[in-house]
């Protein structure tokens, strides 16, 4: 299991978006969330199998089958506008996850991104460790089990 959170700082034009997909208002109360890959390992360089399941900005704890390989490459997140399935663009998180045999629930940090303007450029993509309040969420959670720090590296 990864633990971690995405904050997505979006400086956008959100009425702009909401017409363009002819969205009803009931949509407009709804939080922007994040797609998350339902696969991961070192051989998909596309992250192609993506499923929305966290609010942005929230604590997150995604299941994910254990790799053969010791690497989990984590390219992209979708941010999914009004949480609608087709309102959605691809922004960057380039890491590089090592996983040890015995890690079963792991941390992988705070992404947070920053998109400006209406043709979505990413600004900056920072990665910072908040453990401390992880680890306090996760036992709210999982009080029986440990959470674990892994190594990650950017991908080049």
């Amino acid at each position: 299991m990864f633990v971690g959170k995405i904050i997505v700082n979006a400086e956008l034009d959100k009425e702009f978006i909401f017409k363009t997909f002819g969205m009803n208002e009931k949509m407009k109360e709804k939080n922007d969330s994040i797609g998350f890959p339902s696969t991961l390992s070192s051989q998909d360089n596309n992250n192609t199998n993506i499923r929305r399941i966290f609010d942005n900005g929230s604590m997150f704890f995604v299941n994910y089958a254990k790799p053969k390989e010791k690497e989990i490459n984590l390219y992209k997140i979708h941010y999914h506008f009004f949480s609608h399935d087709y309102a959605a663009i691809a922004l960057p998180i380039l890491k590089n996850i090592k996983v040890l045999d015995d890690d079963q629930f792991l941390y992988i940090g705070t992404f947070k991104i920053h998109v400006q303007g209406n043709d979505y450029v990413v600004k900056e993509v920072t990665h910072y460790d908040e453990f401390d309040e992880a680890k306090a969420e996760f036992a709210k959670h999982f009080p029986k089990e440990e959470l674990k720090r892994v190594v990650i590296n950017t991908i080049e």
